[in-house]
């Protein structure tokens, strides 16, 4: 990854924040009974799914491109990529205080995984960039469960 893409990743990653902040603080703003609640309730946890799935979905570019890792390696990657995404579809059938916690699990489930797997190859920037937001997500998400 070069250098000069470094201020252009952390950008778009932190601006990926803004809408769990945003939603976080509507939840605050807007009790049960408000009109807005459960369109807030839906676009945080939707907005989770989305995200996570492009998470994952980052494994699945690593995989087809990382010719240094083996045939074995890149099929693990290639597996894994796929199973935020089944996960988050199933996570959406749940009511919604139970699929917000579920939801914080996995962020932090996938910076683990990504961490043992792919992070330690990433420059040291991302993967500050990468556990700040995986983990400032999950306290989001796990903030937002209690308000639903």
């Amino acid at each position: 990854m070069q250098k000069e893409l470094i201020p252009h990743i952390k950008h778009l990653g932190y601006g990926g924040l803004l809408p769990f902040v945003g939603l976080l603080g509507g939840l605050l703003m807007f009790a049960d009974e408000h009109p807005w609640h459960a369109t807030l309730v839906d676009a945080i946890r939707f907005y989770a799914a989305l995200i996570i799935t492009f998470v994952g979905a980052l494994n699945w570019g690593i995989g087809l491109k990382a010719d240094e890792l083996s045939i074995s390696q890149r099929q693990t990657l290639l597996t894994y990529s796929v199973i935020p995404s089944l996960l988050s579809w199933l996570l959406l059938m749940l009511s919604a205080d139970v699929a917000l916690i579920a939801f914080g699990l996995l962020y932090i489930g996938c910076y683990g995984i990504d961490l043992r797997f792919t992070l330690t190859a990433m420059p040291s920037e991302y993967q500050v960039m990468r556990r700040r937001l995986s983990f400032s997500v999950a306290g989001i998400l796990l903030m937002a469960s209690q308000l639903v």
